[in-house]
């Protein structure tokens, strides 16, 4: 089968390219996937471009790597031993860490890391949340254990993954506030928020308003400037690196959790389902690249180069069928 990576070794971005990847043979509990579209993240990225995994404070690398770690497509086998799906089925989903795989023509994965596609979205769009919901899922309900009625503090609440905890909490039934740049104001209000704070006009620092979470995807910087704003037995969940400032952590009433790679969860999958069904969840793409493209590579180096050095908006996918 055709595979978008690279050789292991001293490969790099720029050794990106069409591999041609024998198929295996379906184990029992998995589905083998045709996939339709794959999305890209930063950790394509700092998989290919740094090649020792201690550094990169990732897995080591497998050989060959193929890039992406998150999919959507039809089943066209099962095992011996799926009870969940059958042939035909639209699915999507990503498989468990330190596994990649996904930018190729088919996916062998096992069941509990996939679920049904909802009817109303598309494949490119159900390739862009396994992996950015299942982070923000695992840090705002698996880990600060969010509920109605509290207040959140999403700082950077336009991005992918602040824009999608924002949406969590609001359909727990939370009370949000969102900070962004000025340009993102609009996008973060879309989003229903009940407070959008402008950081780039220093905003933040006229919110006087207590609140029980402070999810950050933005960094230290921003969580100085907030964390007055948590509640004795509040919490702070860090997408990004949590401050080791102990003028700030050695705070015994606030509970600080670190970042760490979110796995493959199938609970976090069916919440998403829910979210789209009921209208509350709208994913969305905003570069959508043809795998049967002959620029398909370029295309893709682009891309990723993008995504790790944040100069374009918006999430990437690879259109395979």
């Amino acid at each position: 089968m055709k595979a978008i990576g690279v050789n292991t070794g001293t490969s790099r971005l720029k050794d990106l390219k069409v591999l041609d990847v024998p198929e295996k043979p379906v184990d029992k509990s998995e589905v083998k996937v045709a996939v339709y579209s794959a999305g890209l993240n930063p950790q394509d990225y700092r998989m290919v471009e740094v090649p020792d995994a201690k550094k990169a404070d990732l897995v080591e690398r497998p050989n060959p790597l193929i890039i992406s770690s998150e999919f959507s497509g039809i089943v066209t086998e099962v095992g011996s031993a799926v009870t969940k799906f059958k042939v035909g089925d639209a699915v999507y989903g990503r498989p468990p860490l330190p596994i990649f795989g996904c930018l190729a023509e088919y996916v062998f994965i096992d069941q509990k890391f996939i679920a049904k596609k909802p009817q109303q979205i598309n494949h490119s769009q159900a390739a862009i949340l396994p992996v950015t919901f299942q982070t923000a899922y695992m840090d705002l309900v698996t880990k600060a254990g969010v509920k109605p009625g509290q207040t959140v503090l999403v700082l950077g609440g336009a991005g992918g993954v602040g824009s999608l905890a924002v949406q969590i909490a609001k359909d727990i039934g939370a009370r949000v506030i969102a900070t962004g740049l000025t340009k993102d104001m609009d996008r973060i209000k879309d989003l229903d928020v009940d407070v959008a704070v402008d950081s780039q006009k220093g905003e933040l620092a006229k919110i006087s308003e207590k609140v029980d979470i402070i999810f950050d995807t933005v960094g230290v910087k921003a969580q100085a400037e907030a964390i007055h704003l948590v509640k004795d037995g509040g919490c702070v969940v860090s997408c990004m690196v949590v401050n080791t400032d102990p003028s700030i952590t050695d705070n015994s009433t606030i509970t600080f959790i670190p970042f760490e790679f979110a796995q493959a969860n199938e609970e976090a999958l069916e919440f998403a389902n829910k979210m789209v069904e009921k209208g509350d969840l709208d994913p969305v793409y905003t570069n959508e690249i043809s795998f049967n493209s002959n620029d398909v590579i370029s295309e893709v180096k682009d891309a990723l180069n993008a995504i790790w050095n944040n100069t374009k908006k918006g999430r990437t996918v690879v259109k395979i069928k």
